[in-house]
């Protein structure tokens, strides 16, 4: 059974300010993550939560198996995404 995909508040307001190209790329790959997310994430250092590569951008995401769901935490460029984590 397929994962839920959800995007806090935060992650959807990065991803509205990147360009739309980047923000479809982005929204496409996370997608793919329903289906077998721990094939593609790494654990976090010293935290609870995982992240995600795209390219030059990352998301930061929540994986709950109990409830079958992938929470997208927060989304931006490598360079700035941890820091503001």
């Amino acid at each position: 059974m397929p994962y839920n995909i959800i995007y806090s508040s935060r992650a959807a307001k990065h991803l509205e300010k990147l360009p739309s190209d980047i923000t479809l790329k982005i929204i496409e790959s996370i997608s793919e993550l329903k289906y077998d997310p721990y094939r593609q994430v790494h654990k976090m250092k010293g935290h609870s939560e995982y992240r995600y590569r795209i390219g030059q951008y990352r998301a930061i995401i929540d994986i709950n198996d109990e409830e079958g769901i992938i929470e997208i935490l927060m989304v931006g460029h490598r360079s700035k995404v941890y820091r503001n984590y």
